[in-house]
């Protein structure tokens, strides 16, 4: 009898089971076909207003117009570099970011090390607002040119857009002190994250040195009496 009740069991069990499997495979056919968010591409800014008067806004095209024409009609120009460069250039300064994009992304199709290009599209694509690309580029722009700004955008590109990360930017700082050596503007920007930090004694410290090598700069030592006040009122609270 327990034989007989069994097999007529299995039946319903199959159906059971095949039911599960049916279900299980539609949850999965929809979550597969759910986009990634991790994938979906960027919505870029393509074109942004530079405030250009007319004047200015038509000296431009002329420029951006004639060297088109100029390229279009001689190879030599047309393969010639900083020609390409300006172009791309000329694009940024008008506020059509695409293009411009478009002009520094063939420069480095053909010279992958050129540092200008790189350094310009960093700041094309921070624009637009593709942050990691501006980050990727920016990075090997100082690879292979190392340049005292462009160090600086990085730092507030992670300051502003990469939160989390603000502890890499005194390393950051401080290789570009060890590779380009003491400038002003670095050890203000170095100083300002020691600020950010409440660390106002280095703050001050790195202000002064900075301060030594533009001692006419008024604004400067505004800075070093405000970062001095503050550490000021921090030992007071404390």
């Amino acid at each position: 009898m327990n034989e007989k009740i069994s097999s007529k069991k299995q039946p319903i069990f199959f159906v059971i089971a095949l039911v599960i499997l049916v279900v299980i495979g539609l949850v999965w056919n929809f979550e597969r076909k759910q986009p990634d968010s991790t994938l979906v591409d960027i919505e870029l800014t393509t074109w942004v207003d530079r405030g250009l008067t007319k004047e200015a806004q038509e000296n431009l095209e002329k420029r951006r117009s004639d060297l088109e024409n100029s390229m279009a009609y001689d190879e030599t120009i047309a393969n010639d570099i900083s020609k390409m460069l300006t172009l791309g250039n000329l694009y940024y300064s008008l506020g059509d970011l695409a293009s411009a994009k478009q002009w520094y992304e063939s420069i480095l199709s053909d010279y992958p090390n050129d540092a200008p290009a790189h350094e310009n599209l960093g700041q094309t694509l921070k624009e637009m607002g593709d942050f990691k690309g501006a980050e990727s580029h920016w990075n090997q722009a100082i690879v292979l040119n190392p340049y005292d700004l462009t160090y600086i955008k990085l730092a507030d590109l992670i300051e502003e857009y990469f939160p989390d990360r603000r502890k890499e930017i005194q390393i950051l700082l401080e290789e570009a002190i060890a590779s380009l050596g003491q400038t002003r503007s670095l050890l203000i920007r170095l100083g300002n994250w020691y600020e950010t930090q409440g660390d106002y004694e280095r703050a001050i410290s790195h202000y002064k040195v900075a301060l030594q090598m533009d001692p006419e700069n008024e604004s400067l030592r505004e800075l070093i009496k405000e970062t001095e006040n503050k550490a000021k009122n921090t030992q007071g609270v404390l």
